[in-house]
Order: C-alpha cells, then sequence, then structure tokens
C-alpha cells in the first residue's frame, strides 16, 4: 500500500463523516439557537423602544417655557433638544424592532431531519 492510496482512504473517511445525515444536525441546533437569540433580540428592543416612548411622551406632557420642559415635582428642567433625542431614538428603536420581527417572521421555514 502506498502512501497515496492511504492519504486518498483518509479523504474518503473525512468527506464521510461531512455528509448530509452527520453533519445536518449541529446545523439544526444552530439554526434553533440563531432563532432564540432573535427571540431574545427583538424582546430586548420592544423593552427598548417601550422606555423611549415612554420618556418622550412623559417629558413632551411636561409644562413648556422658554425652549425647556419643566418637571415641577422634581423640579427638574430638561431641554427641548433632550425631548427631540428621544423622539428619534424612539423612531430608531421603532424601526429597528420592526426590522427584526419582520426578519424573525419572514423566514418561518420548517427545518425538518435528514431521512437516512
Amino acid at each position: 500500500m502506498n502512501t497515496l492510496s492511504l492519504f486518498s482512504n483518509s479523504i474518503k473517511a473525512e468527506l464521510k463523516f461531512f455528509k448530509y445525515p452527520y453533519f445536518s444536525k449541529p446545523f439544526l441546533v444552530v439554526r434553533k439557537l440563531m432563532k432564540l437569540l432573535q427571540l431574545i433580540t427583538l424582546l430586548a428592543l420592544i423593552a427598548l423602544t417601550y422606555f423611549m416612548g415612554d420618556t418622550f411622551f412623559y417629558r413632551k406632557s411636561l409644562s413648556y417655557e422658554n425652549g425647556r420642559h419643566f418637571n415641577e415635582p422634581a423640579l427638574t428642567v430638561y431641554n427641548e433638544q433632550a425631548v427631540t433625542v428621544y423622539f428619534l431614538l424612539f423612531l430608531l428603536a421603532s424601526f429597528v424592532t420592526i426590522f427584526v420581527a419582520y426578519s424573525l417572521l419572514k423566514n418561518k421555514k420548517v427545518v425538518h431531519d435528514a431521512k437516512v
């Protein structure tokens, strides 16, 4: 037996390991973990969108004078720019949340195990 045939047999053994039924199961696990990660990301983005929207609408409802919003019970003054920034962050978080939700719902393909 020469070295070339030993080498080709070892390559065939390696390729046999990577055939579809053996190699696909780790990919199924990775796909499920990626879906779980997308779902966790979506829930975090929903919470972030709620926080930004709540902060924006709360600060927008405060009394307004001379470019500032006044929170009388807490004796706090907010600049108008802070309200604008929270509005922009709310819009950005909303768009990203919608995009992630759309991509999560769009890729609802059923993955079946390979039959041997």
